[in-house]
Parts: C-alpha cells; sequence; structure tokens
C-alpha cells in the first residue's frame, strides 16, 4: 500500500507553486480590470451584470489560487516545496473562498450562454430577460454554491490540503484516509470522505458544460442559418434573380443595413463562442484531474489527473479564467468602438481603459426587432434622410456610399448617451453624426 510520503504529483514542486501564482495573480489583475470598466462605464447591460458577478468571484478565486502553499498549516504533511505559514483555519478559508467562487462563476458562464441563446435565437427581448429570468438565474448561480460548500464542506472539515492541488481544496486528509484500499491512513479530517462534494461539485460542472454544449449548438445553428440565407440572398441580388422594388441607392442602403446586422450577428455569436473556448480551456482539467479507476491491486488510480502533463496544464490553464474574460471583453468593446468611427486599436484601448463611458454598448436586443434581409419599413425613413444629406459634403472625404455606411442608423444598435457622443467626438478626431441622425430618426418616428 501507498504511504503518505509516497504522493508524488507535480504539485509538490517549486513549479507546481510558482506557476499557479503567476497565472492566478495574472487573472486576479484581469478581473480588477473588467469590474474597474463596468463600474466607471455606468452601462448596467446583462451582459455586464453577468460578467461582474463572474469577475467578482473570479477575483477571489484567483487570489486563492496565488497564495498556493501559503495559508497551509505549517506541518503540512505532505513534502510540498512551497513555504507554508498557516493553520487548519486559514486554509479552509482559502479552500472555501476557491470552492464558492468556483462553483459561481461556472454557473455564471451558464447564465451567460442562456442570455445568447435566448435573445439571439428565441427573440427573448432584453426587458423581459432583466426581470423574469436573470433574477432566478443568479439566485440560484449564488445561492446554490453557498448553501452546498458551507453545509457540506465546512461542517465535515472537508477544505484541507491535497496532493492533487497547490491550493487548499475538497478533500480528505490525508487524501485516502476513507478508501478501504488504504488501511494505514487514519484520517486527521473529514472523515466520512468528501465524495459527496466533489460528486455535486462535479455535477455543478458537468452541468454548466452541457448548458453550454447546447446554447452553443444552437446559437451556431442560429448563425448558420443566417449566414447561408445572406449568402443566398446576396449571390440572387448578384445574378439579377432577386427584383428590386427600390431604387439603387435604396438598395445600396438596404444592402449595407443587412450587412451591418449580419456583422453584428456574426461578431456576438464569435463572443459567445469565445467564451465558451475559455470555459474549456478553464474547466477541462480539474474535471479530468478526478477522473478515477480501481486498479487490479484493489488501490484507486487517477488515470488522467497523474499524467504529469495534465497537471502542468491544470496549474496554468485552470487560474486563468478571469485573464481570458478580459481579452474576450476587451476584444469586442475594440470593434464596438472601430465599427462607430476610424480609430486605432491602440486609440479605441485607451478609450475602452480610461474612458469606458464612451465605449459604445452593443445592444444583443436590436437583433431580435430588426429583420436583416427584409428592411423595407425602415426605407422611407432612410431615404428621406438621405436625401436631406445630399446637400452636404461627404465627412472627411468619404463619398456617398461610405458615408452611408458609417451613418448611426447603421450602426443604430449602438446605444450612445448624448453626452457620450460628443466626448466620443473628442477621442476619435472628428464629429459624430449619431445626436443628428437620431434625432431626426426619433422625429420621423414622432409623426
Amino acid at each position: 500500500m501507498d504511504s503518505i510520503e509516497s504522493h508524488d504529483t507535480f504539485y509538490l514542486t517549486n513549479a507546481g507553486y510558482i506557476i499557479p501564482t503567476v497565472s492566478g495573480s495574472i487573472s486576479c489583475i484581469s478581473s480588477a480590470i473588467i469590474i474597474f470598466i463596468i463600474m466607471m462605464s455606468r452601462q448596467n447591460t446583462v451582459y455586464h451584470r453577468v460578467l461582474f458577478v463572474m469577475s467578482f468571484c473570479d477575483l477571489f478565486t484567483s487570489s486563492a489560487i496565488a497564495l498556493t502553499t501559503l495559508p497551509m498549516p505549517t506541518d503540512v504533511i505532505y513534502p510540498f516545496q512551497g513555504p507554508s505559514y498557516g493553520n487548519a483555519t486559514t486554509c479552509e478559508a482559502q479552500g472555501l473562498v476557491y470552492a464558492l467562487g468556483s462553483s459561481i462563476s461556472v454557473l455564471m458562464n451558464a447564465t451567460l450562454h442562456i442570455y445568447y441563446l435566448s435573445v439571439l435565437r428565441f427573440k427573448v427581448p432584453d426587458h423581459i430577460f432583466s426581470k423574469k429570468i436573470e433574477p432566478v438565474l443568479l439566485l440560484l448561480g449564488i445561492s446554490l454554491p453557498v448553501i452546498f460548500t458551507i453545509t457540506l464542506a465546512v461542517k465535515r472539515a472537508l477544505i484541507n490540503p491535497s496532493p492533487y492541488a497547490s491550493w487548499c481544496s475538497i478533500a480528505s486528509y490525508p487524501f485516502h484516509c476513507n478508501d478501504p484500499s488504504y488501511p494505514d491512513e487514519t484520517c486527521i479530517r473529514g472523515k466520512g470522505g468528501a465524495k459527496l462534494v466533489l460528486i455535486m461539485l462535479d455535477a455543478t460542472i458537468s452541468l454548466a458544460l452541457v448548458t453550454l454544449i447546447i446554447s452553443m449548438t444552437l446559437i451556431i445553428c442560429f448563425f448558420w442559418g443566417i449566414e447561408r440565407g445572406f449568402r443566398n440572398r446576396s449571390n440572387r441580388r448578384g445574378s439579377g434573380e432577386l427584383p428590386s422594388t427600390l431604387n439603387t441607392d435604396s438598395n445600396d442602403k438596404s444592402q449595407d443595413l443587412a450587412v451591418s446586422q449580419h456583422n453584428l450577428t456574426k461578431t456576438i455569436t464569435i463572443q459567445a463562442l469565445m467564451y465558451f473556448g475559455a470555459f474549456l480551456l478553464t474547466w477541462i482539467w480539474p474535471l479530468l484531474s478526478y477522473w478515477k479507476s480501481p486498479t487490479s491491486d484493489g488501490t484507486v488510480k487517477y488515470i488522467i489527473g497523474d499524467i504529469p502533463l495534465v497537471q502542468i496544464l491544470k496549474v496554468i490553464f485552470h487560474p486563468l479564467q478571469g485573464f481570458f474574460n478580459l481579452l474576450i471583453f476587451v476584444y469586442h468593446k475594440i470593434w464596438s468602438l472601430r465599427r462607430s468611427s476610424d480609430i486605432n486599436v491602440f486609440e479605441a484601448l485607451k478609450c475602452i481603459l480610461f474612458s469606458p463611458r464612451d465605449v459604445p454598448v452593443e445592444r444583443i436586443r436590436s437583433l431580435t426587432n430588426v429583420k436583416a434581409y427584409d428592411v423595407k419599413c425602415k426605407m422611407n425613413i432612410i431615404q428621406r434622410h438621405l436625401e436631406s444629406q445630399e446637400e452636404q459634403e461627404p465627412a472627411d472625404g468619404l463619398n456617398s456610399k461610405e458615408s452611408v455606411r458609417r451613418s448611426s442608423f447603421v450602426d443604430s444598435d449602438l446605444s450612445f448617451e448624448p453626452s457620450r457622443a460628443s466626448s466620443f467626438g473628442a477621442w476619435t478626431g472628428g464629429q459624430s453624426m449619431l445626436s443628428g441622425f437620431k434625432s431626426a430618426l426619433k422625429n420621423e418616428e414622432d409623426s
């Protein structure tokens, strides 16, 4: 039988505590930046609220991981190369923060993809999702991990050092003390086993993963249908098979609007896919680490978790959820800024970090109200606006078609406050046409 001291994993080495310290710190800083941008932008959207909760939880989770072995008891029985200055209480606090933050963050990932699926495919209006669906998902996503973690893990003393993690987590102490195959190991803490808690945590991650897979499958199928329809319509228009009921200029503007809506749908679909990929890259390693199977001699072996490469990938990628979220979050906002104005990536990034309120908000709900390939109901408003603009010189030397492409109607799914539009113009070095056209559009709709 293996003794306590015979555990030989990557987590016990110097690199096993240095790598998660670095990656956890990077993720912690990244989540703090997301929270800062959201709070400074003061844009109260479903996307921002869900991502705020996710980043807030990751902020604590990453901090707990970054501490690695420091909160562990000074007399920890495993030969960690990292220093330990804590006791059972500090170790339990670290493990509790990690377990709570991880569970809530996983469920918030599922909530975010349910939101994408609801508004993109099932046409649920933003205000209905905010009032009827979001509160339920947030309540369940926060309350369930709190109840289960405190009632099961804390009361049963199941948060302890483990040879399969560089930080305190849910495990018996020693690790195999509840396993009949290891009769020489007597439980110091966690007698009765962490099996039930680990099953519930695995079930939570698996449920979130299934939700994400189903959501992404439906979203991709939805987008593929739009993409195929868009290409077919473009091909028919190019071949002359599609009759035109409007003049050439109106057709061009109609096509520009369709392209704009198609691009927005594509970008949001890619954004959802990127969050899904970030979730897999972060959480696939913990799931694989605890896949175990009995061996011929009656002991239990972690089939994949005992592979050194898997252990290395776990300490590298598992703490980086916040970093991945920041990359996706900033990427989308840079796209929004560059879509509405001619600025480079550096200028867009500067605006995001130092003037978050000037960044446009992509309203997914606009996709549920505008048909990308049937815009005849809007053409009268567009035509009258174009006639009023023909007498004016196109801004920045752009031709008429390019000017319309950058007009505010094409970008009407970008939600600006009037005060933000003026300050945003200072960043881009020009005047925004948004406020004038939104006033014209409002007058047309009122009449």
